[in-house]
């Protein structure tokens, strides 16, 4: 039997994993190391051919991209932080 703390993982791997019924443009592998009896995960994405085709035709623009990453890591700074 597995208690919660037996896994480790980022906020990322969560999110991924809660939103994948709802998601059909990206695909993801999650690798798991296990040391002294932690299991360590960690996610890899895979682009779909239908993502591929929208960021091709979506001049996505990566300064934007960059600043929602920066809210992201504030986000978990913030929330992680001591008084």
């Amino acid at each position: 039997m597995f208690s919660f703390t037996d896994f480790v993982f980022d906020r990322g791997l969560l999110r991924t994993l809660l939103c994948t019924p709802y998601e059909q443009l990206e695909g993801w592998v999650i690798s798991v190391c296990r040391f002294r009896g932690t299991r360590y995960m960690c996610l890899f994405s895979v682009d779909t051919e239908k993502k591929l085709q929208l960021l091709e035709h979506s001049g996505f623009d990566d300064e934007r991209h960059e600043e929602m990453c920066y809210w992201g890591f504030k986000f978990e700074s913030y929330i992680t932080a001591g008084n």
